[in-house]
């Protein structure tokens, strides 16, 4: 690494990598392009004000990370990366802004060069510096890869926090603390709000001691009055009045390191009403930092601070979040419950679980946990989520020829996310794997929901759209396996953080296996790996379709091979040889006979 280029050590930036390729191997992914200016700074370092115009990050499975943008910038990413100059491309000023060309034509080019023409290759489709034309012009200078959607597969590796970059965190909480302090000071009616602004804004860049000051991923927010009553309005040259409250959104930043506070200040004396609103708010964010602890998810700190509110009659609607510490407004949401790890800035979670997660995963024990029946019955609806994640799952191929491993580890994270304990079971090959999980207490009994995670093949069928990248229209979904059967699987899985939120007195159990198509080789596997454990279900849910019809019981088969051997003989003398052919004829003539004696025997009313 180049001496003073990049802000962390040679070790982090190794570690990232690792946590984002473990990402991608789960997704299935070969690649990544990544164009979040935040991730791309904490793969590489860079830093830069340049995301107005076509940049981004190719990672693969081998080498260091490649960072590619405009070329005058990529002077830039020398001076702030971690990786040598072979790593940084530039593209030509040609490209900006032409009607004629494509910044995204040069980075197909680039990844032609390294081999990735027929890859699969993850994007951030959902980003504000992907647009829809880049993504237009790579998929057709790329017609043999699979660009898929890989959309926060960054984002969650970056959660977590590292220790040194919670020291980075804390820098910009003393600049937060000091700001705040100065905007507290600073308020008096009279002064004009941009003077207020002003002051705010000097005193975050200066910093505090031999601590400087980076630019926010938002500017201050101060609205007073019925402004305040308003999300995201910025400051004017009015003056502050007497009588009125200022509500301030700011935060400290150090090397794109935030820790934003938000406070509101009263000019003179405050009313009875807002003297009550305060209670409740001080009463509802001490009970919301109760519920920040390692167990728990985002929502339940949400939820105890809304229900604080409620009980003072106080109605609050919305999310509640915030931002990631690294620049940008790629939030952990606590509505819909991120689950929370331990290693808090402030000391009050304990010590972060760092066991191996790879073979035999188990979750730390989960605390108390508060979710709304409301919330409940709001996401056992939510058909976007099961969607979405139909959507992935279809994007793995996972026709029984080949293997399903990548899919099976992109359910097994996804319930280890919900708090399931997962287990993997691999053949004979390590190209095929079966998926058991857990959730609830670990006694016997439960619910066992099962499906198998291959499809059948697509080859010489006339498919009108890709089979592996599932299309919506007309209020129906198209790919291989939406119903037989990743739409199961998708609905269970996504399931999964409801039943770890419900006090279960008996488990939920799931099961994904290989090769159900080409004879339940996998099902047959794990019976004989699960045999003789003490912690069974009671029943199973096979998610075969049925027209949403309850099927309790099928018949039953047993598979004999019958061989026919014939003799030899002459054709002059055909009675001297025996003809097998005419043996095994009259044997299907007697079996033909026996199914219709057997079909006449059948009992009334029989299901069969």
């Amino acid at each position: 690494m180049p001496a003073g280029a990049a802000p962390f050590a040679q070790a982090e930036y190794d570690r990232r990598i690792a946590r984002t390729r473990a990402a991608m191997a789960r997704a299935g992914l070969d690649a990544i392009f990544v164009t979040d200016p935040s991730n791309q700074a904490w793969l590489t370092g860079y830093d830069g004000w340049s995301f107005y115009v076509h940049q981004g990050v190719i990672l693969t499975h081998d080498g260091p990370p490649v960072w590619w943008g405009r070329y005058m910038d990529s002077v830039g990413a020398g001076r702030t990366c971690w990786m040598e100059t072979d790593a940084i491309l530039g593209y030509a000023d040609h490209y900006v802004q032409s009607t004629e060309r494509h910044p995204m034509q040069d980075l197909a080019g680039h990844l032609r060069i390294m081999g990735l023409e027929r890859a699969r290759i993850g994007v951030e489709m959902e980003n504000y510096y992907y647009s829809a034309k880049a993504h237009q012009v790579l998929v057709s200078e790329l017609p043999n890869a699979r660009i898929t959607d890989a959309t926060a597969l960054v984002n969650w590796e970056r959660l977590v926090k590292s220790e040194v970059e919670l020291e980075f965190v804390r820098k910009a909480g003393r600049i937060s603390s000091h700001i705040t302090r100065v905007a507290l000071e600073k308020a008096e009616p009279g002064l004009r709000k941009n003077d207020l602004v002003a002051a705010i804004t000097h005193a975050a860049i200066a910093g505090v001691d031999d601590i400087w000051g980076d630019y926010p991923a938002i500017v201050p927010l101060t609205p007073s009055g019925k402004d305040a009553t308003a999300a995201h309005l910025t400051w004017n040259g009015d003056r502050m009045r007497a009588g009125e409250a200022t509500f301030f959104e700011l935060s400290g930043v150090y090397r794109r390191y935030h820790a934003p506070l938000c406070r509101t200040v009263f000019l003179g004396q405050p009313g009875q009403e807002v003297l009550d609103a305060e209670a409740a708010q001080l009463e509802g964010i001490e009970a919301g930092l109760d519920a920040a602890r390692a167990g728990n998810r985002t929502c339940d700190i949400a939820n105890a601070l809304i229900g604080v509110l409620a009980r003072h009659g106080i109605q609050r609607e919305g999310r509640a979040d915030g931002l990631d510490p690294v620049r940008g407004h790629d939030r952990a949401g606590t509505r819909h419950g991120v689950p929370l790890h331990a290693r808090a800035v402030d000391g009050r979670l304990g010590p972060r679980d760092d066991r191996d997660h790879h073979h035999h995963r188990e979750r730390p024990a989960r605390g108390s946990v508060r979710c709304r029946a409301q919330d409940l019955r709001q996401a056992m609806t939510d058909l976007p989520t099961t969607t979405a994640l139909l959507a992935e799952l279809i994007g793995f191929p996972t026709v029984s020829t080949d293997s399903n491993v990548a899919l099976i580890n992109h359910l097994a994270a996804r319930l280890e996310q919900a708090g399931a304990r997962v287990e993997i079971f691999h053949d004979a090959t390590g190209a095929k794997a079966n998926l058991w999980a857990r959730i609830g207490p670990d006694v016997a009994g439960g619910v066992l929901l099962s499906g198998h995670s291959d499809v059948v093949p697509v080859t010489d069928q006339a498919w009108s759209s890709d089979p592996f990248d599932m299309l919506e229209e007309d209020g129906r979904l198209y790919g291989r396996g939406t119903c037989d059967m990743k739409g199961f699987i998708a609905a269970a899985v996504a399931m999964a953080p409801l039943f770890a939120e419900r006090a279960l007195t008996r488990p939920v159990h799931f099961c994904f296996s290989y090769d159900e198509e080409t004879g339940c080789l996998g099902a047959q596997a794990l019976a004989d790996q699960l045999r003789g454990r003490a912690v069974m279900p009671s029943m199973a849910i096979v998610g075969e379709p049925t027209r949403m019809r309850v099927i309790e019981g099928h018949k039953g088969c047993y598979e004999y091979s019958t061989h026919f051997t014939g003799l030899e003989g002459h054709g002059s003398s055909p009675d001297q040889g025996v003809n097998a052919v005419e043996y095994a004829a009259r044997y299907v003539g007697r079996l033909l006979d026996l199914k219709d004696q057997l079909r006449a025997r059948v009992p009334e009313g029989s299901r069969f």
